[in-house]
């Protein structure tokens, strides 16, 4: 009997594949950290050196995606979609607080597990719909996996044309408006 070229089940792959793309829109912000550090230098006085450890960072975030890897293979999808939801809502509000100033005088060491935690939210939300529709479309990962990364690389440019001239509206949209967006994505797959 030959494989499926999909995944069996009550819905078709097709709704999680559009589901997964939005998110992978709402994830580029992670590639814009060199569209915003100028602002954490000027507002917050901080000198380049400083700036580049930050800029670390941002890597560390985006790169450490073991637990959301592991998280894929024991819990839903909807559940490590959640985390990244609490994660970017925590780390990009947080980032807004401190670019904004309503928070005076955070503390380097702050920011900068701040900067991880937004980071990271994006490897929870990549992971998930990465993995989840590799599953949903075995015989084609590699088309799927392509697929969903363009959308990143071209979200992250759209983010830069359209936020370069408010880079502190940047922080709130990703705290605020990526959650809910992932968090519509979680609800339109659980129904």
């Amino acid at each position: 009997m030959p494989s499926p070229v999909l995944k069996a089940g009550s819905r078709p792959p097709w709704v999680g594949l559009g589901a997964a793309i939005w998110v992978q829109i709402a994830a580029g912000n992670a590639y814009n950290f060199p569209l915003y550090s100028p602002l954490l230098k000027s507002v917050l006085g901080y000198n380049q050196q400083q700036l580049t450890i930050l800029g670390v960072a941002s890597d560390i975030g985006e790169s450490v995606a073991l637990l959301p890897g592991i998280a894929c293979n024991k819990c839903r999808p909807w559940a490590v979609l959640l985390v990244g939801c609490v994660l970017c809502f925590l780390g990009y509000g947080l980032l807004w607080l401190a670019v904004s100033q309503t928070v005076a005088n955070v503390p380097y060491i702050l920011l900068w597990i701040t900067i991880v935690i937004a980071m990271n939210s994006n490897a929870w939300l990549g992971t998930a719909v990465l993995v989840t529709n590799m599953r949903n479309f075995p015989l084609s990962r590699g088309t799927v996996a392509g697929i969903l990364k363009g959308y990143i690389g071209i979200s992250a440019a759209v983010y830069t044309v359209l936020l370069e001239k408010s880079l502190q509206s940047m922080a709130i949209f990703s705290s605020l408006k990526l959650s809910v967006l992932c968090l519509q994505s979680i609800f339109s797959q659980s129904q």
